[in-house]
């Protein structure tokens, strides 16, 4: 099989920045130099700083990437519309939406028009099902666990480990059989 590379690569990212509760909260500031940012959307913020390191690292070596920012709002009718853009149609890749609620619609329209899609945060495996276009960038919890699992039965239970005799471990689960 040979790869065929491209000159630029079109990829969207789809975050919930919350620009517009943002904007609101910017606009009613009562101090010149206080700085607000609305909790929620912190974590598509320092996804999207990481992203941009990396975008930046890739660019160096001569990968080229065209990057479409979208404000998903973590809300379906707001991703619906963003889907209806023409140049989503022409992505490459897609990343996100970080959550499963706008993820579900993404990855059908990712399949239908064979777009590569990257899944951020979830962990289960059961999204990979039928979607051979979807990755995942975190493990799944029983991969977590028995990886956990293992660190702590080497370092705490083991008869190699100090004090083996009075370490007391507790697990608790949330009884999810997915998770």
């Amino acid at each position: 099989d040979t790869i065929m590379l491209k000159n630029v690569y079109h990829v969207a990212l789809m975050l919930p920045f919350y620009l517009d509760i943002n904007d609101s909260i910017d606009k009613n500031r009562k101090h010149e130099g206080e700085e607000i940012i609305f909790k929620r959307s912190n974590v598509a913020l320092e996804f999207y700083e990481g992203a941009r390191m990396a975008i930046d690292s890739m660019h160096k070596m001569d990968f080229n990437a065209r990057i479409y920012v979208y404000d998903t709002e973590n809300d379906t009718a707001v991703v619906k519309k963003l889907m209806l853009k023409s140049e989503m149609k022409k992505m490459d890749m897609i990343v996100g939406p970080l959550y499963r609620s706008n993820l579900n619609y993404v990855v059908d329209f990712a399949k239908k028009h064979e777009i590569e899609m990257v899944s951020p945060l979830i962990t289960t495996n059961r999204i990979l099902n039928n979607h051979p276009n979807l990755s995942k960038v975190k493990p799944c919890v029983q991969t977590s666990v028995k990886n956990l699992a293992s660190y702590v039965f080497e370092n705490y239970v083991s008869p190699k480990s100090v004090g083996f005799e009075t370490n007391n471990i507790v697990i608790i689960h949330n009884g999810d059989p997915g998770e």
